[in-house]
C-alpha cells in the first residue's frame, strides 16, 4: 500500500494493482528474455512457463489472500476426490501458487528460535515504512506503528490466524508430509498469546 498511497511511478504504471509484484515480474522476465533464459524452449513451452512464472508471483499478493485461498481450496478438494490431472493447467497452478506462497509467508511455521529471529526483523521493516509515512505526513499502516502498544503479539496472532495457518492448512491437504510446519505454527501461536496474556495480566 505504501506504493500506493505515495502514488508512486510503479503505483502509476501498474494501475495500483498488484504493484510491487507487477514490477518484480516485469523486471525479471525483462531479465530472462534479455538472457535468452528460455531460447531453449519452444514457443508454446516459453508461454507455457511463462504465464505459470506470473501466476506464481502474483499470488504472493497479500490483498488478494482470501480469494486465493478460497479458490485453492475449491480446486485441491475437487482435484482429490478425482484425482490430480498434471496436464491441468488450473490444478498445476493452484499447487504451485499454494507453495510458493507457503514459503512467502512460513516464518510463523519455522522452529520459535528461528521464527522469533524473523520476526524481529519483518517488524523492523514494517516499522521503518511507518516511520517513513509518519514523516511523509502519511497514515500509518496497520502493524507499522512502533509506539502502539501491543503490535507485536496481536501482529502474530493475527498473521497467523488470518494468514498462515489456512494456507498451511492447505499445503497438508496436498500433502500430509508438510504437517510438520503446521505444528511449529501452533506453537508459535501458543508462545504469541502468553505473550499477551502475560502483558494484559501486567497492566
Amino acid at each position: 500500500m505504501f506504493e500506493i498511497n505515495t502514488e508512486s511511478e510503479r503505483a502509476l504504471t501498474y494501475n495500483n494493482q498488484s504493484v510491487l509484484e507487477n514490477y518484480h515480474l516485469y523486471t525479471g522476465l525483462k531479465i530472462m528474455k534479455e538472457a535468452k533464459l528460455l531460447d531453449v524452449f519452444t514457443k508454446d513451452q516459453q508461454k507455457y512457463i511463462r504465464n505459470n512464472i506470473i501466476s506464481m508471483v502474483l499470488a504472493t499478493d497479500i490483498s488478494k489472500h482470501i480469494a486465493n485461498i478460497s479458490s485453492y481450496t475449491s480446486i485441491i478438494q475437487n482435484a482429490k476426490e478425482k484425482g490430480f490431472n498434471k496436464n491441468s493447467v488450473q490444478e498445476m497452478q493452484a499447487l504451485l501458487g499454494i507453495a510458493i506462497k507457503s514459503a512467502d509467508i512460513s516464518n510463523s511455521a519455522k522452529p520459535s528460535h528461528i521464527s522469533l529471529r524473523w520476526t524481529d526483523r519483518v517488524l523492523e521493516e514494517f516499522y521503518a515504512q511507518g516511520d517513513k509515512e509518519k514523516e511523509m505526513g502519511l497514515p500509518i499502516s496497520p502493524l507499522c506503528d512502533r509506539n502502539k502498544e501491543g503490535n507485536r503479539p496481536s501482529s502474530q496472532i493475527g498473521f497467523i490466524d488470518f494468514i498462515c495457518r489456512p494456507m498451511f492448512n492447505q499445503l497438508v491437504a496436498v500433502d500430509a508430509k508438510f504437517q510438520f510446519a503446521v505444528d511449529h505454527i501452533n506453537n508459535n501461536y501458543a508462545y504469541w498469546k502468553k505473550v499477551q496474556a502475560d502483558a494484559a495480566a501486567a497492566k
